[in-house]
């Protein structure tokens, strides 16, 4: 992999405890995992070696972040969301290697509706009986948002920031409660852009015990 996305804001919420030695040695213990796409040694000591951590105080670093953030395996340490990221590119490689096969991407038919670019609708040559979309309607659905996905949970980068922005909460619970009350929530209001950044407001609004019927204030995102 020579590109990877990296999300800002995940990230800084679950590092901003780091000392600056243990945030570079996360940073190239990442970037090395996604240029070798499998986990990291089981040996610390050959770990170490691939981040350069030479000095002692380097190499507590890496031992804490590993302890930290990854998990030890029988092939050695793994990153969940890093195993993701690299499960989710390995599956477009495969998708644009079977595509290319094919001669490429289908093609569209774009029908112009009274000369209006805005009311432009089209329809897929796969299945010209479909009933056409407008160019409005695809924009309204990209920013709509999605619902809540039945099995969600947070990635562990998003749960290691709610444990330590709310450590007075059962993480279990409060995780439960988030994805019944979205999961029940009708029409568009059920509908965000952004599902992490929802689950963080409703982190730092969450109050111990709270019944999940009872929504905290959830601004649009």
């Amino acid at each position: 992999m020579n590109l990877f996305r990296w999300h800002l804001g995940d990230y800084d919420s679950a590092t901003a405890h780091l000392s600056w030695d243990e945030d570079c040695a996360y940073s190239r213990l990442l970037r090395v995992y996604y240029r070798l796409e499998r986990a990291l040694p089981q040996d610390t000591g050959e770990v170490c070696r691939l981040v350069r951590a030479r000095t002692s105080t380097h190499r507590h670093a890496v031992e804490t972040v590993l302890r930290e953030f990854f998990d030890l395996r029988d092939d050695g340490w793994h990153n969940k969301r890093a195993d993701e990221e690299i499960e989710s590119y390995r599956a477009q490689c495969e998708h644009n290697r079977i595509v290319g096969k094919r001669g490429g991407r289908p093609k569209k038919t774009e029908v112009v509706n009274y000369g209006n670019p805005d009311e432009t609708q089209v329809v897929s040559e796969k299945n010209p009986n479909q009933e056409p979309r407008t160019k409005n309607q695809e924009r309204a659905e990209a920013t709509r948002g999605s619902r809540l996905p039945p099995d969600w949970l947070p990635s562990e980068l998003l749960r290691a920031w709610a444990a330590k922005e709310r450590p007075d909460l059962d993480l279990d619970v409060t995780i439960a409660n988030f994805r019944d009350y979205w999961l029940a929530k009708p029409g568009k209001d059920g509908r965000k852009a952004d599902w992490e950044a929802t689950f963080r407001r409703w982190v730092r609004e969450e109050k111990p015990g709270r019944n999940p019927q009872q929504q905290p204030l959830q601004a649009d995102l």
